[in-house]
């Protein structure tokens, strides 16, 4: 266990073995925390042993070089997989990650976040850890720079990887070519363009959230990325959905175009040959028409919100999506069954609904109010539009 601190900083790494925290030891003498303790046990005498750089300075700098006095990595008991080596910095007040900060020391879980301060991490700061780093977290800094963006490709073991809350402008190519990353995670940042490399080679990506950044298009690699389960775009400001940016995600779970600028939705544009149940989340987006073209030659949703959108009519084109979802018998753990959201101010019920108010199977899947009547749509008398609707 590395820890090193200087109010109101505290820095460690933690090796967790069978679910237990080793706690670090306080100096009482000069009531400081010993900078630089690294605790590792070995595989087979599991005796502990302790490196230690003191400190008696009250002020926090920069990071100790700390020399690994491990010869190799631990293991958990029982033969199992690599221990978890965790490095956290955070709350401090450190300006920058210089390059080859930990000496030889290497991490699984690196966790740099809420320093206020740190506006630059060097391209070799976590160059001991190039073989083992599998978690990185970086939110909540000062970065206006991607971190490591040289360097990024060479984690080859890198599985989650979060630059949130940042003030990143550029995804840079070096965002590439990760064959283990599970998730990515950029939201909260300034992020205007994508370099047209980035995001590609990442086979294995299954969340990736870009929500509350700046990007006025959607750039097309977005389609190239087969394993996606998850993708968060809500709160940018892009306003066309180009034809075909989901063409590539066969196991697209959720999509949330949410507070967006989404006034156009192209032809195909948001047909995707998923084979699971998906949603996509409209709401709050300036959208006034939505045709069965937008899903076209690929599977309809499942769970379709519309709230608080530019709709002002349910035309018969809904006819088709309401179809879908009444020949589906499933229950979400979250979304229930599947269901259309509508609950609009500019939203008529008028003789244009009667295909659905008359349809009291379709009708079961659709949640909502119109406004001139500001009733429920389930609520609404079939009988009436029989009778005064031709």
């Amino acid at each position: 266990m590395i820890l090193a601190t200087g109010s109101p900083c505290m820095v460690y790494t933690q090796l967790i073995m069978k679910k237990k925290w080793m706690i670090p030891k306080v100096d009482r003498s000069t009531n400081t925390f010993l900078r630089g303790i690294m605790y590792y046990e070995r595989p087979r005498d599991w005796n502990k042993r302790l490196v230690t750089q003191s400190t008696t300075n009250g002020t926090f700098g920069r990071l100790p070089r700390v020399a690994a006095a491990a010869r190799g990595p631990a293991r958990r008991r029982g033969g199992g997989g690599d221990a978890v080596v965790r490095l956290v910095v955070m709350s401090s007040e450190l300006p920058a990650l210089e390059d080859d900060s930990f000496g030889n020391v290497s991490f699984t879980h690196a966790h740099v976040k809420y320093n206020h301060a740190l506006a630059r991490v060097s391209p070799h700061a976590l160059r001991s850890s190039l073989a083992t780093l599998r978690v990185l977290d970086l939110r909540n800094n000062n970065l206006t720079a991607f971190p490591l963006a040289e360097q990024l490709g060479a984690f080859r073991r890198l599985q989650y990887l979060s630059v949130d809350d940042n003030g990143v402008e550029v995804v840079p190519e070096g965002v590439s070519g990760l064959e283990q990353l599970l998730h990515l995670s950029l939201a909260n940042n300034r992020v205007e363009s994508l370099h047209p490399r980035a995001l590609t080679s990442l086979p294995s990506l299954l969340h990736l959230d870009l929500h509350s950044n700046r990007l006025l298009a959607l750039p097309p690699q977005l389609s190239a990325l087969p394993a996606l389960r998850s993708l968060l775009l809500w709160d940018n400001a892009f306003a066309t959905l180009p034809a075909g940016f989901l063409g590539g995600l066969h196991n697209l779970e959720f999509l949330d175009l949410s507070y967006t600028g989404v006034k156009e939705i192209q032809p195909t544009a948001l047909a995707t040959p998923t084979s699971v149940p998906w949603f996509v989340n409209l709401k709050s987006t300036p959208i006034t028409e939505l045709t069965t073209s937008a899903f076209i030659n690929g599977t309809p949703p499942y769970w379709l919100d519309l709230r608080e959108t530019g709709l002002r009519s349910l035309d018969q084109s809904f006819q088709a999506i309401l179809q879908h979802m009444a020949s589906k018998n499933i229950v979400h753990i979250d979304w229930g069954k599947p269901q259309l959201w509508l609950e609009n101010e500019d939203l008529a019920c008028d003789c244009s609904i009667k295909w659905l108010v008359t349809n009291a199977t379709l009708l079961k899947h659709v949640s909502g109010r119109c406004n001139d009547k500001n009733i429920n749509l389930r609520f609404l008398d079939p009988d009436y539009f029989n009778i005064f609707c031709f």
